[in-house]
């Protein structure tokens, strides 16, 4: 009888051993679940937080850094993306002997270019560009910028100067 009773108590302690350890595998995937939750939480709180601020700093520049910031992306789009690979076209034609030589030659006077003239080579439309600046009345004629090429003259060694004539429309009284 001694034995039996011993048996069954050493089946009770492995049956209690069983379920503790089971108690424990499950708090421990229920541990591992919450820090992925957490994990998952925070990053989308940061991406939240950077889209939020981002906005609202955007919200927060005015009409004439906008025009600026336009005319000047509009300037790097343009020579790094249709300026010079026309170049790289014309030395395959050979119409030019080689970027480099052709591009120093434009180092100190630099290249002009105005709104009129990206609407003449189709690079933009007139109503593309008003709708960026809407609240402006802008000389197409001499709204525009001076791209000068740098060397190694390469399509990103050149630096910008922005020619903006614009007339304010809005009714923000210091941005003008």
């Amino acid at each position: 009888m001694k034995n039996s009773l011993r048996i069954g108590k050493e089946k009770k302690a492995e049956r209690e051993h069983q379920i503790n350890k089971h108690e424990i595998g499950f708090t421990n995937q229920k541990k591992k679940k919450m820090i992925y939750l957490s994990i998952i939480i925070v990053l989308i709180m940061v991406i939240l937080i950077y889209f939020v601020s981002k906005a609202f700093l955007e919200a927060r520049k005015t009409n004439q850094e906008r025009v600026t910031e336009y005319i000047e992306k509009l300037a790097k789009d343009f020579y790094e993306d249709y300026y010079y690979p026309q170049l790289n076209d014309m030395k395959e034609n050979e119409l030019i002997e080689d970027i480099p030589t052709f591009l120093s030659n434009f180092e100190q006077r630099g290249i002009p270019i105005s709104l009129n003239q990206l609407i003449e080579v189709h690079y933009k439309t007139e109503s593309e560009i008003n709708k960026v600046l809407k609240n402006y009345q802008c000389s197409f004629e001499e709204t525009g910028f001076q791209i000068y090429p740098q060397s190694p003259y390469q399509k990103d060694s050149y630096k910008l100067d922005l020619h903006i004539v614009c007339e304010n429309l809005s009714k923000e009284g210091s941005d003008s």
